[in-house]
């Protein structure tokens, strides 16, 4: 579970778009050791890479081992741009990203995958989410997984005080039996690297614009209830949303009125237990070794002997390893989590 396989040369033999935006493609990836995803991350930002690879870490520890997101090395770029150059020739999209400035990460193909999209779906498919969300294990999983986003400052799926900004963006896995598992999958917030909140490397005070007061949602319980009721409010809106029309141009109207009352009091509990297991594994890593020093600035005059470019354009930095970056420790020294 969660495995990916190595990119290694001439491995790939097949490659599909599955969708994406404007400053992010995904595709599925076919190769002889097994399948992937890979997704661009449109983004010049230079801690991109470690604020991905640590969002990942919280979100697999906390929400599904299955959400393991990993950074392309430059060989592997390499070996998905010959194999898109040879599978995908008139996709100008694609090729558009490889001459961009792109962090590109690949993680496992999730097999049963489905989401809270209901853009353009018919009756039985408001009603088939309606029947996800109704259960109390629903909202607890959900809780996990927004405590992870808090915390590293993701708002693609809700604004840091709940308000829905994507009802599409949770995604749920077939468990059997009828059951379904919430899972924290597209966690990261490319768009929210510049102004800190999504940004894990940087260290920033209580004097940078723009603080961490909303981290209190993980510890105050008058700011957890506004949030969760937010949330919670939020999607039964979405599922009884008027005026929706699915692929035909067809009204679709329902009334699934969920229990906003009791399932507000289970996200909680879902984000209680959810901020609980980033302290207690964010402790553990820096009894394990330590916290990553602010970078020296670079020598006045220097400059690299040779040259070594990378071979297509992309801002996949390295990550130090066995660190925890200064942005988490802020974050964790703002909630006196270091005590």
């Amino acid at each position: 579970m969660g495995t990916i396989p190595l990119l290694a040369p001439n491995s790939i033999i097949g490659i599909h778009y599955i969708g994406g935006a404007q400053y992010r493609a995904v595709y599925r990836v076919i190769t002889a050791a097994g399948e992937m995803v890979i997704k661009a991350e449109k983004t010049g930002e230079k801690d991109a890479s470690a604020s991905l690879k640590w969002g990942s870490k919280l979100m697999k520890n906390v929400s599904s081992a299955d959400v393991n997101v990993k950074i392309l090395s430059q060989n592997e770029i390499g070996e998905f741009h010959r194999a898109a150059t040879a599978l995908l020739p008139n996709d100008p999209d694609l090729f558009g990203f490889f001459t961009s400035q792109i962090v590109w990460v690949k993680m496992p193909l999730i097999q049963d995958l489905s989401d809270s999209d209901l853009w353009q779906k018919n009756l039985g498919d408001v009603v088939a989410l309606y029947n996800k969300m109704n259960k109390p294990n629903f909202w607890v999983q959900l809780g996990q997984i927004l405590a992870v986003d808090i915390f590293i400052g993701n708002i693609d799926r809700f604004a840091l005080d709940g308000t829905p900004m994507n009802e599409g963006n949770i995604f749920f896995r077939d468990a059997g039996n009828g059951g379904h598992d919430t899972i924290g999958l597209d966690f990261f917030s490319v768009r929210d690297l510049a102004n800190g909140d999504s940004n894990l490397v940087k260290f920033k005070t209580t004097s940078d614009e723009g603080t961490f007061d909303y981290l209190y949602t993980l510890t105050q319980d008058g700011r957890m209830t506004g949030y969760a009721t937010n949330v919670v409010h939020g999607l039964n809106a979405h599922l009884n949303k008027r005026n929706r029309k699915n692929a035909a141009g067809n009204a679709i109207r329902a009334d699934l009125a969920l229990d906003c009352a009791f399932y507000t009091g289970k996200l909680k509990e879902g984000i209680v237990l959810g901020a609980t297991a980033i302290r207690s594994y964010l402790r553990g890593k820096i009894a394990t070794y330590g916290a990553m020093p602010a970078p020296a600035p670079p020598a006045a005059g220097w400059k690299r002997a040779v040259p070594q470019p990378p071979p297509i354009p992309s801002n996949n930095k390295p990550v130090a390893k066995h660190k925890i970056p200064p942005g988490i420790i802020s974050r964790m020294q703002f909630l006196g989590w270091l005590n």
